[in-house]
C-alpha cells in the first residue's frame, strides 16, 4: 500500500477481468496464476482495509464474479478467481469493459484509485472511457 505524506493509506479498487474465450486458450492458466500471485502479493492488514478487488470474467459473456464492494477479504478473492475456468468462445472484451465501468461506477469509492486489468485488444472508445477511472 502506497501512503501520503501525512502516513495516511491511500484506498484503491482493483477490479481484474479475466479472458476466458477460445483465443486465450495457450495462455489461460498462465493469466489465471498472474493474478492469483498478483492478488496474493497485496496484502494489506486487516486495520488497513483500504484495498478491494473486483473480479470479471468474459468470453461471449461477460459476469462479474466477485462484485467490488465484497472484495476486501483476500482469501474470497483467491476463492472465487480460483472458479474462473476457460470456457472457450468468442472475446466480447468491450462488453467487459463496458460491465467494469459499470461496477467502478455502481460500488467504486469516489476518493479511491481505481486500477484495472483488462486482457485482450480495446477500441479507442472503451480505451478512453477507461483512461477516466483507471491507471
Amino acid at each position: 500500500m502506497r501512503e501520503t505524506s501525512n502516513n495516511q493509506h491511500i484506498k484503491v479498487d482493483l477490479l481484474l477481468a479475466l479472458d476466458t474465450s477460445g483465443s486465450v486458450f495457450p495462455t489461460f492458466g498462465r493469466q489465471r496464476q498472474l493474478a492469483v500471485d498478483l492478488i496474493s502479493a497485496l496484502n494489506p492488514t486487516p486495520q488497513q482495509q483500504q484495498l478491494r478487488f473486483g473480479l470479471i470474467s468474459f468470453a461471449a459473456q461477460p459476469a462479474v464474479v466477485l462484485p467490488l464492494v465484497e472484495g476486501s477479504d483476500r482469501q474470497l478473492v483467491l476463492d472465487r478467481l480460483r472458479t474462473i475456468e476457460f470456457t472457450g468462445g468468442s472475446t466480447r472484451i468491450a462488453e467487459a469493459a463496458e460491465l467494469a465501468l459499470a461496477e467502478l461506477a455502481k460500488f467504486g469509492r469516489a476518493e479511491a484509485l481505481k486500477v484495472g486489468w483488462l486482457n485482450g485488444w480495446i477500441r479507442k472508445s472503451i480505451h478512453e472511457s477507461f483512461s477516466r477511472f483507471w491507471c
